[in-house]
């Protein structure tokens, strides 16, 4: 509930057109934060968001870094077509 929020205030657009290819946040989101972005990422990637995470000391990181994710490849999805 909160990571969708969060995306709908920030990443709007993106939001949308996601919503409308039937893309939910529980397909991706819930793999992140359950792995700390351990599967699927670079080492380089995941021990940078280790050291803010236990740094830093909240679980606010990995909002901040999904969201980061989606912006960085904001072009590319809102280009995308995903089959239904």
């Amino acid at each position: 509930f909160v990571f969708g929020e969060l995306g709908k205030h920030y990443l709007g657009p993106l939001w949308k057109h996601l919503d409308a290819e039937m893309i939910h946040p529980t397909m991706y989101f819930t793999e992140w934060c359950m792995t700390l972005f351990t599967r699927g990422f670079s080492f380089d990637l995941v021990t940078r968001v280790w050291d803010v995470l236990l740094n830093e000391g909240t679980y606010k990181v990995v909002y901040r870094v999904s969201l980061g994710i989606l912006k960085y490849f904001e072009a590319e999805l809102l280009g995308a077509k995903f089959e239904r």
